[in-house]
């Protein structure tokens, strides 16, 4: 029950936070990736979403729902050639973070693949 709850309030702030993605960027159409992909219930939820706000929900064949780490690797070339850079003595958890106030330095200068 523990973990099915823990699992359950995750996906709904992924859910909530894809809502916004979708509002703030006027799109609509989502698509899911990475190895999270593969959890039926977290498709289920982002379908759910889709349909009540007419987007169109993507998803890959399971086989390539695999973690994507070529995929973080390129993101982080990106945000280094447009020197979105942070010393390790900077970093540290937020347990505030919100994606929304993301500065996205490198998205005008790379078309996204």
């Amino acid at each position: 029950d523990v973990c099915y709850s823990l699992q359950e309030n995750a996906f709904a702030m992924v859910v909530e936070i894809t809502e916004r993605a979708l509002a703030h960027t006027e799109k609509n159409e989502v698509l899911l990736a990475g190895g999270v992909g593969a959890n039926m219930r977290l498709r289920e939820m982002l379908e759910i979403m889709c349909e009540d706000r007419g987007a169109s929900f993507h998803v890959p064949e399971k086989r390539f729902m695999g973690d994507n780490g070529a995929m973080i690797a390129y993101l982080g070339l990106l945000m280094y050639e447009a020197g979105d850079t942070l010393t390790i003595e900077d970093s540290h958890v937020n347990p505030n973070f919100r994606p929304d106030d993301v500065n996205v330095s490198w998205v005008n200068e790379h078309p996204i693949i």
